[in-house]
C-alpha cells in the first residue's frame, strides 16, 4: 500500500471522493455538483465541457471508466495534472479520465520510486529529499509526474543525469480495451512510453523510477541585462548561446527575455563552482548590466525557489523550438525582441539542454527525438487583465510565425501548440512517429483516446469482400 507524502491539499486539484455506489470511480455528468470543481484545467483561458468526467481511485476504476467510453461511444481525454497548454488533457461532449485522486508516491527497496499517476513534481522532491534521493525531472511544483515523463522531461538536473523519461523502468497502462499491460523495460511499448507524449496511447496507471543520490546543495547565479536595442541584444544572445554551450554537466542556464531586460540564470549542484563554471560566469558577468551575489541553498531550499504557481491562471504558453546552436535564431532574435518589447506579459525563454540528454542511447531506448538539439525555447504570455488576452496571444502567435520561417521545425510535445502544421514529424521525427503508430495500432486500435495532435492508428484494411465486389 502507498503512502502519501503528507503534504498539505491544493483544493483545486485534489479533493475527498464523496460517497460513491462504486468506490473505484465516481462518473460526474454535468448537472452533478462536483463537475465544475473537476472540470477545471490549470490554464483558465481554456474551458472544455465533457459529458462524463470519470474521477478514478484505483486502476480498477480506470478499466471501468474506459470500457464505459466505449459503451457510450464517448472519446477520451485523460488528465492527471492537467496542465496541458492546449487542454488536450480533457474534451468537449467526450470523456475525462480525471487521475487526480490517484497521486501515492514512496521509495521502495534499491533506490526506486513508485508513483501512480498524479503525482505532482512538488510531491517527488518533498518525498525523496529527505530521504537522500533525486528523481531528475521538471521544477513547476503542480506539474504531473506522469504528464511531463510521457514527453521527456527536462529541468535544472538534466544537463548532469537526463531526462525524466530515461529513468522509467516499468509501468502500468490499460488500453483502449481496458485491459492492463505491465511494461518492462526494453520493449516497444517502454520506448513509446519514454518520450512518446501522453493522452494517446492509454491510461498510465503506475510508474516505477530509479533514483540518483541527492545533491547537498544548489547554487544559483542571476545576470541581467537592461535597455538594449534589438540589435545589440541579438549580439547578447549569441554570446549566451556560445558561453552555455560551454557549461560543465552540472550546470544549467536559463535565457530569459522580458520587455527590454535579459535575465540569465546559472544554477549548479557542484559543492564549489569548478574552473569550467567560473570561466562561463565570468563571461557572463561581462555581458551584464547588473551581477548578482550567488546563493547557495540547500537543495529543498532551493527548489522551492523555481516551484512557480500553484493554483490556476490564465496564460497563452507555446513551443518556441529545439535549437542546435544561435544560427538557428538568428535571422529572427531582433524582431522576436522588438515583439517582446512592445507586449507587457511577452517573455522568451530559452533553456540549455545536452549534456547526459545527449549521450548515446539504443535504438529502443526512447521515442524522444531531439537528442542532439542543446537549447530548447518558450514562447509565454500571462496577463490578469483579460482585455490585454488578445494582443498576447497574437503576440505569441506571431513569435511562433517567425520562428517557423526561419527554418525551426523541431518541436517538444509537452509544449505542444495547435498550430503546428507537421506535428507529428515536429514532436517526434518521421520514423518515430511511424513506430507510436505501431503501438498504437496494438493498444488502441479504435483511437478511443484521443485529442487533436494524439497518436493516430493506421486507418483499417478495406474489406476484401468489398475490393472484390468492386
Amino acid at each position: 500500500m502507498m503512502v502519501s507524502s503528507g503534504l498539505a491539499v491544493i483544493p483545486w486539484q485534489v479533493r475527498a471522493m464523496e460517497r460513491s455506489p462504486d468506490p473505484d470511480v465516481r462518473l460526474l455528468r454535468q448537472s452533478d455538483a462536483d463537475y465544475e470543481n473537476y472540470r477545471t484545467l490549470f490554464n483558465s483561458r481554456i474551458r472544455r465541457s465533457p459529458a462524463v468526467i470519470a474521477v478514478c481511485q484505483t486502476e480498477a476504476g480506470v478499466q471501468k471508466a474506459v470500457l464505459r467510453a466505449r459503451q457510450e461511444g464517448l472519446a477520451v481525454s485523460i488528465k492527471s495534472g492537467g496542465h496541458h497548454f492546449e487542454g488536450y488533457s480533457s474534451n468537449d461532449g467526450g470523456m475525462c479520465i480525471d487521475l487526480t485522486l490517484m497521486s501515492q508516491l514512496r521509495l521502495i527497496k534499491g533506490g526506486r520510486v513508485l508513483a501512480e499517476p498524479s503525482v505532482r513534481l512538488m510531491q517527488v522532491y518533498e518525498t525523496l529529499m529527505p530521504q537522500g534521493r533525486l528523481l531528475p525531472t521538471g521544477s513547476c511544483a503542480m506539474v504531473g509526474l506522469s504528464g511531463i515523463t510521457l514527453g521527456g522531461g527536462y529541468g535544472l538536473f538534466s544537463r548532469e543525469h537526463g531526462l525524466s523519461c530515461d529513468w522509467l523502468r516499468r509501468a502500468r497502462i490499460v488500453d483502449g480495451h481496458g485491459r492492463v499491460h505491465e511494461v518492462q523495460d526494453g520493449t516497444e511499448l517502454m520506448w513509446a512510453l519514454r518520450g512518446g507524449g501522453g493522452g494517446g496511447l492509454g491510461v498510465v496507471t503506475e510508474l516505477e523510477f530509479d533514483t540518483v543520490p541527492c545533491p547537498k546543495s544548489i547554487w544559483s547565479y542571476r545576470f541581467k541585462v537592461f535597455n538594449e536595442t534589438p540589435a545589440q541584444l541579438a549580439k547578447t544572445t549569441s554570446a549566451w548561446f556560445a558561453i552555455a554551450a560551454q557549461l560543465p554537466r552540472h550546470a544549467f542556464s536559463a535565457y530569459g527575455l522580458s520587455g527590454t531586460t535579459l535575465t540569465v540564470l546559472v544554477t549548479s549542484t557542484a559543492p564549489e563552482a569548478d574552473a569550467e563554471l567560473r570561466t562561463a560566469l565570468e563571461k557572463f558577468g561581462a555581458l551584464a548590466s547588473k551581477t548578482f551575489p550567488p546563493q547557495q541553498r540547500t537543495l529543498p531550499e532551493g527548489i522551492r525557489n523555481y516551484y512557480g504557481k500553484l493554483a490556476p491562471l490564465p496564460f497563452r504558453n507555446g513551443t518556441a523550438g529545439f535549437y542546435r546552436n544561435y544560427g538557428d535564431i538568428e535571422s529572427v532574435i531582433a524582431p522576436i525582441a522588438e515583439l517582446v518589447a512592445g507586449n507587457p506579459g511577452l517573455l522568451m525563454q530559452i533553456n540549455t539542454l545536452g549534456g547526459a540528454i545527449d549521450d548515446p542511447v539504443p535504438d529502443n531506448h526512447s521515442a524522444y527525438a531531439h537528442r542532439g538539439c542543446p537549447f530548447l525555447g518558450e514562447i509565454q504570455s500571462y496577463w490578469e487583465d483579460s482585455a490585454r488576452a488578445p494582443a498576447l496571444i497574437a503576440a505569441v502567435n506571431k513569435v511562433q510565425g517567425l520562428l517557423a520561417k526561419a527554418g525551426v521545425a523541431r518541436h517538444y510535445a509537452n509544449y505542444a501548440d495547435g498550430g503546428l502544421v507537421n506535428w507529428q514529424s515536429a514532436y517526434y521525427g518521421t520514423v518515430g512517429y511511424q513506430r507510436l503508430r505501431a503501438v498504437k495500432q496494438q493498444l488502441d486500435p479504435d483511437n478511443l483516446f484521443h485529442h487533436p495532435q494524439s497518436i493516430e492508428p493506421f486507418p483499417p484494411e478495406p474489406d476484401s469482400g468489398q475490393r472484390r465486389r468492386g
